[in-house]
């Protein structure tokens, strides 16, 4: 077959033919500067998660070392570079809420919760911890209101309910709390009966304070009922007794605590005396003081409130055995010291006093009635029933039980 090479040089010659030519060759550059472009994009994009990762990384590694300006100064650092990167995010907010900065932790979760389409587990944890700066930042209503609606989710259930009963808690509505507290004990099988005598006891202090005795007694003796070692209710009912001049249900109230716990004893005698001789039974207290140290001779404070006795009645010797007795129990108990000082400086025996008061000043700063939480560690110079740092309930305890060695 011959070719016509006159037919070929016409179709070259056509003016389509160029015009092709010219689109095929123009195609030909943008797809090759897109694929350039391209290219460079994935580069950029492979560095830029490159840096963000590394950046990520060296913010977690200061977050490890507690090092937490720096590990902030990384997350931002993460974020610039990649804006869609939503766990940096709870990171940052997180930790500015843990550094006190809270308006910029509410900014962080506040945006995340404003995004479009965000997925909702995605805004589900965001709204819980909004919730969480505001409690911290102090904002109690606002907190209360994120967690009642993050509580019906049930992933953040039980969270949500805890951090609103301590909300409650905080603005003494005992009533809210009862409710979340009663909640919770559907949900989990963790103890919640001395939480609920709790609440219940502070809600009948809150009815006592404002002249309703008769519901807060009855309040008082539901908390006893519902948690028998509750000694905050008893106290209080006890005390509660004493004031309507009732001294036999306010000593039979006070004496149970012997029953149920020796810890808190001590909290009992003064009111004890103080009951027994508005019925001039003056001798009553003894036998009851008696009776507990027979039970438990290393009771310290007994042996204090026996040796005060004896000192009010005139028996200098036996509250100098008592108050000495008490010592031998717990060396650094300054209110025994202070008590048998003064029985010195009464008596004007100065070489008793000289070395008294040379002993005195050498446990000077130990104070006996300090309480201890045995969870945290907080320390207290009063008894707390629920610790303000760790906010759990019945953990605080006399910060020297353990030298004490108190027996139940």
């Amino acid at each position: 077959m011959e070719i016509d090479f006159n037919v070929i040089y016409k179709f070259i010659n056509h003016p389509y033919f160029t015009y092709s030519v010219l689109v095929l060759g123009i195609v030909a550059i943008i797809l090759l500067v897109k694929s350039y472009l391209e290219k460079k994009e994935k580069e950029k994009e492979a560095a830029n998660r490159e840096i963000e990762n590394e950046a990520y990384l060296q913010g977690v590694t200061y977050l490890l070392s507690k090092e937490t300006d720096k590990a902030i100064e990384e997350f931002i650092k993460a974020v610039k570079i990649n804006s869609e990167t939503l766990a940096t995010y709870f990171a940052l907010g997180i930790l500015f809420r843990n550094k006190g900065e809270y308006s910029k932790a509410i900014r962080i979760h506040q945006s995340i919760i404003a995004r479009p389409n965000i997925d909702k587990d995605v805004k589900s944890r965001a709204i819980y911890n909004l919730g969480c700066d505001y409690k911290k930042a102090g904002m109690v209503q606002k907190g209360i209101e994120i967690f009642e609606s993050i509580s019906k989710n049930e992933k953040y259930k039980i969270d949500a309910l805890y951090k609103l009963q301590s909300l409650y808690e905080d603005l003494k509505d005992f009533d809210n709390a009862i409710r979340i507290v009663k909640e919770i004990k559907k949900l989990e099988y963790t103890p919640q009966k001395h939480i609920l005598a709790h609440l219940y006891t502070e809600k009948a202090k809150m009815l006592l304070s404002d002249g309703d005795s008769v519901h807060a007694k009855k309040i008082f003796k539901k908390a006893m009922i519902l948690h028998t070692n509750c000694i905050d209710a008893y106290l209080h009912l006890g005390d509660l007794y004493f004031n309507e001049k009732d001294y036999i249900k306010a000593i039979h109230t006070w004496k149970q605590i012997f029953d149920i716990n020796s810890h808190f004893t001590h909290l009992a005698y003064p009111r004890l005396q103080e009951a027994y001789y508005n019925l001039n039974k003056y001798d009553a207290i003894e036998k009851l003081l008696k009776d507990q140290i027979e039970r438990n001779e290393r009771d310290a404070y007994c042996h204090l409130a026996l040796g005060r006795y004896y000192f009010n009645k005139g028996n200098i010797d036996e509250a100098l055995v008592q108050l000495n007795e008490a010592l031998n129990i717990d060396p650094k108990f300054i209110d025994a010291k202070k008590e048998i000082a003064s029985i010195y400086i009464q008596k004007n025996m100065v070489d008793e006093i000289k070395s008294e008061l040379a002993s005195l000043l050498g446990t000077l700063p130990s104070i006996y009635q300090n309480y201890q939480c045995m969870q945290c560690g907080y320390l207290s110079s009063e008894i707390l029933w629920k610790c303000p740092q760790c906010r759990s309930w019945d953990t605080i305890l006399p910060e020297n039980i353990e030298r004490r060695k108190i027996k139940r």
